[in-house]
């Protein structure tokens, strides 16, 4: 078959004995490039193949010819037609991100003998084709036919909450959008920066505009593609997808009408089918309802005291029984598929989506441990009790506890690879402090949530007891018999085996210290296992830090080295030079330590934290070598000017960087001129309660006061550097022809100064 061959024959022609057939015009290959409604099948795959396999009922009707080979999830060069599924084949989405990995055309072995492409979005990596690799469908098919469903965002986003594909875990399309508008920022692929939309919700139906448009931007300008724009909830979808393919005139007869509209009915009613379990999904069902039959509590049980008070043990004791058990991490499915999660991100993620608080998240009998802290801070047995009691009205709690110092002394000892080793009280303080806990150490702070915590199960449970609440002390002998009671009765023996300290620390008490001014990271390796499944994991850390050991060692300066000018005074530039020389800089995002295994925070923010508990002002923000935009004046902290005493107590011999325009002039004019020009009257509200800064200003206006503060502030880091001598006060004119070779000179020793360094070019 010809690209965009067609058959002529006309239904008036007085020679033709037999009915003509109409054949599509537009050109092959074509691919569905809107978001899809579904995860399943989708219904213009369906009206094609509809039309295959039936025709019109009147022997005058033209026949209607279609031979497409339609690819639909699943590709292979042999495939005639594959509707969701073909035995030993390879998913579409799998070939285009095999393809992308490989650096060769995204589009490419898709299967020769296939014309139609539909459902090749990769979940598992948030890959959409439909967005990403627009340019390389061009340069592979220069002509190819695309289709994109123009329905409201609103009735779309109602297409997408039903049960979705069994190989997701029956996730809805709408929660694997969530998934990939969620974490768009941690790609590679794309930054949807523009998302309109403060709720989730609103954030997904913007990315489905988004697609739209972003297509007909790129057939407006490779006008060589047709682009096929269908309302798929319009009662006329299928005729008006009939005669783009086959012509304006091919729906001339009534008969051919109504069988274009019968298959369209047919094609939507298919795509909205929800799958049905399995032969082993329904006995892995029928087990799980065997299983809870032995409990005298009903499900779900949610532990709802704080981590290290024995989740782990707890987790064993119903495992250990035979339970269906999630700690930390879920499945989407109670038949483990689909991908795995942590449980709090999935539960956080309902909420935002409106649904139930557990919904997709495995079934689980008991969810043992579920608060999330890694770039968020959710602590539903704390915030969302409500929610539970509205959705799960006798849900069973456990409140375990355990003596307090010694929860205390836990939480700082447990460190984590998964959270970069950050030990968890310094977490936990984090989502925990505020204004009303300000001057608390961590451990005064932790102790008093925790026992807040107590107090907030047990009043709620008062107020509601429809709900068991079992109280369990893990420190006590009696728990393994507290447990086995409340839960399964006598007939099955006290079973102490089924209990145990399951989850203790295994890192000594010196390898948590703070450790300040201290370039080497030896200790760290205290924190290692050496041996394991992800030793080659801990290889590759150690390499890392071996390489920035010997980095550091070529630096003539103290560390860590620190930017005290003020905002937007060209820090990005240093930074910059910085990062093209391996110098470990940071310059508004911090991760929590050197490993960079967590998600990145604003630097500011962890730092205000660790003054507000009295901690080192760098503690677990990353052990960067240079920190180059310390300052919020979200919140007015400016520690190059409120916090520099406090600098020098914790790190006496750190270096200063004082990045300087010519004059305050232009100082001043870099605020004019950026978009953040709201900086100015931002400092004027932080300088409000500075005394020995508002005493400079008198009668001057807003223009003077800025450089009157500008002036002052230059002065001020000159003054303490010429008190606290420790330091070193690098003053780099970041305006300047020679900034570059000027940072050469001042940070690195003699030998590593080479007039070739790239960095310098």
């Amino acid at each position: 078959r010809e690209t965009g061959s067609s058959l002529k024959n006309s239904p008036g022609d007085a020679d033709v004995e037999s009915p003509a057939e109409y054949s599509i015009i537009l050109p092959t290959p074509i691919y569905e490039m809107g978001l899809p409604f579904n995860s399943n099948t989708s219904p213009f795959a369906n009206f094609f193949l509809e039309l295959q396999k039936s025709q019109p009922s009147s022997s005058l009707t033209p026949k209607i010819r279609n031979d497409l080979t339609i690819a639909q999830v699943q590709c292979t060069d042999d495939l005639t037609i594959a509707q969701v599924q073909c035995t030993e084949t390879s998913k579409c989405a799998d070939i285009l991100y095999s393809n992308y990995r490989s650096h060769v055309n995204s589009w490419d072995n898709m299967g020769d003998d296939n014309d139609y492409f539909t459902l090749f979005e990769h979940w598992g990596a948030c890959m959409l084709p439909q967005i990403f690799f627009l340019a390389d469908l061009h340069k592979l098919h220069k002509d190819a036919t695309l289709i994109v469903n123009v329905q409201s965002a609103d009735s779309w986003y109602e297409s997408t909450r039903g049960k979705g594909p069994a190989e997701y875990g029956y996730v809805p399309l709408e929660k694997l959008l969530a998934n990939c508008v969620g974490e768009t920022v941690q790609t590679n692929y794309v930054k949807w920066y523009n998302l309109e939309g403060e709720t989730l919700t609103e954030q997904i139906k913007s990315l489905y505009d988004y697609t739209i448009d972003h297509l007909r931007r790129f057939v407006k300008r490779q006008p060589a593609h047709t682009l096929v724009e269908v309302d798929a909830s319009a009662d006329d979808a299928g005729e008006v997808l009939f005669r783009a393919f086959y012509g304006e005139g091919a729906l001339e007869d009534e008969v051919a009408v109504q069988h274009v509209r019968e298959c369209w009915k047919r094609a939507v009613a298919i795509s909205q089918q929800e799958p049905v379990y399995s032969e082993q999904e329904e006995a892995v069902l029928e087990y799980q309802r065997e299983t809870r039959k032995n409990l005298l509590l009903p499900t779900p049980i949610f532990t709802v005291g704080l981590p290290k008070a024995g989740t782990t043990s707890i987790d064993n004791f119903f495992r250990c029984h035979g339970m269906h058990v999630s700690h930390n991490l879920c499945y989407p499915s109670p038949f483990k598929t689909g991908k795995l999660g942590r449980c709090g991100r999935l539960m956080h993620q309902n909420l935002q989506l409106g649904r139930g608080i557990l919904e997709n998240t495995g079934d689980y009998d008991a969810y043992t441990q579920y608060e999330e802290m890694k770039d968020l801070c959710f602590f539903p047995q704390m915030t969302h009790l409500q929610n539970i009691h509205d959705q799960y009205p006798n849900a069973t709690f456990i409140l375990n506890m355990r003596n307090l110092d010694k929860w205390a002394h836990s939480v700082h000892r447990w460190q984590h690879m998964d959270s970069g080793f950050v030990p968890l009280d310094v977490r936990m303080s984090r989502c925990f402090s505020d204004e009303t806990t300000k001057g608390k150490t961590t451990p005064q702070l932790l102790k008093m949530v925790y026992e807040q915590q107590i107090d907030r199960v047990r009043e709620f449970v008062r107020q509601y007891p429809t709900h068991h609440l079992v109280e369990v002390n893990i420190d006590d002998e009696g728990a393994p018999k507290i447990m086995q009671e409340s839960f399964f009765g006598d007939n099955l023996g006290t079973n102490e085996p089924c209990w145990g300290n399951k989850n203790s620390n295994k890192i000594s008490d010196s390898s948590t210290k703070v450790i300040v001014n201290e370039p080497k990271y030896d200790p760290v390796y205290d924190l290692i296992p050496s041996k394991g499944g992800k030793q080659n994991v801990y290889d590759v850390l150690k390499k890392r830090v071996q390489t920035y050991n010997s980095l550091r060692e070529k630096l003539k300066v103290h560390l860590p080295i620190i930017a005290v000018g003020l905002p937007i005074a060209r820090t990005d530039i240093i930074h910059s030079f910085f990062g093209c020389r391996k110098v470990r800089t940071a310059l508004q995002d911090c991760h929590s330590s050197f490993f960079d295994l967590d998600t990145p925070q604003s630097c500011s923010k962890l730092m205000e934290s660790n003054l507000i508990h009295n901690m080192p002002m760098f503690y677990y923000t990353g052990d960067y070598d240079s920190y180059m935009r310390i300052e919020d004046l979200n919140t007015c902290f400016l520690p190059q000017i409120t916090h520099l005493q406090v600098l020098h107590e914790k790190y006496p011999n750190a270096t200063f960087v004082l990045n300087i325009l010519d004059n305050p002039d232009q100082w001043f004019d870099e605020y004019e001129s950026t978009a953040a020009s709201t900086i100015v009257k931002d400092l004027e509200r932080c300088v409000e309660d500075m005394p020995d800064i508002q005493s400079l200003y008198g009668e001057s206006n807003s223009g003077e006061r800025a450089k009157l503060l500008y002036t002052h502030h230059m002065d001020s880091i000159r003054a303490f550097v010429r008190d606290n001598p420790s330091h070193e006060l690098v003053e780099v004119r970041v305006d300047g022809n020679d900034v570059k070779n000027e940072l050469l000179r001042s940070f690195w020793v003699g030998d590593e100064i080479n007039k070739e360094d790239r960095c310098l070019k």
